[in-house]
């Protein structure tokens, strides 16, 4: 029964292909991920930096790397101190993220109350221009319902005194 399902199920041929080069590699992966668009794409959170273990509360073996300690308590304190020198590295650098965050936050927000205030200042530019643009187009617009109306005046003159004319 096995071997007759075997033998009914196609055996996909699997081809193996040894990229060249890094580019090659690549495409290989995008390939292989475009063959099934509705897979989901899994994209891993960046690892955050592991704290180092807080200093012992206590430490009652007070020794140094000096005269009357003995030969395995010298690689004991090299371990502490090395440690401590560890913990207070990645405070360090710590601090010096903090501090560059905070300096990129400020900047970011400089720039962007510079852009507020260069766009508040072209928007109140366009609007007086349009203002000014509207302005004009009513004078204009004004000016001609003038003309025409003096024209309309004239031209009742006109007809008045021709009709005055013509009576005399």
């Amino acid at each position: 029964v096995c071997e007759s399902m075997e033998e009914k199920r196609p055996k996909r041929e699997k081809v193996v292909v040894v990229p060249r080069s890094a580019a090659d590699e690549q495409r290989f992966k995008i390939e292989r991920m475009m063959a099934e668009p509705e897979r989901p794409v899994v994209i891993p959170e960046p690892r955050k930096p592991r704290a180092p273990r807080p200093p012992p509360e206590f430490n009652f073996d007070v020794m140094g790397s000096s005269a009357g300690a003995g030969s395995g308590e010298f690689h004991i304190y090299r371990g502490i101190r090395r440690r401590e020198q560890n913990r207070l590295k990645w405070i360090d650098t710590q601090a010096a993220q903090d501090e560059k965050d905070e300096d990129f936050r400020h900047r970011l927000e400089n720039k962007k109350r510079e852009d507020d205030e260069k766009t508040a200042k072209k928007r109140a530019k366009r609007l007086k221009k349009k203002d000014k643009m509207k302005a004009v187009k009513k004078l204009k617009h004004t000016e001609n319902d003038q003309e025409n109306q003096s024209e309309v005046n004239r031209d009742e003159e006109r007809s008045s005194n021709e009709e005055q004319e013509e009576e005399t």
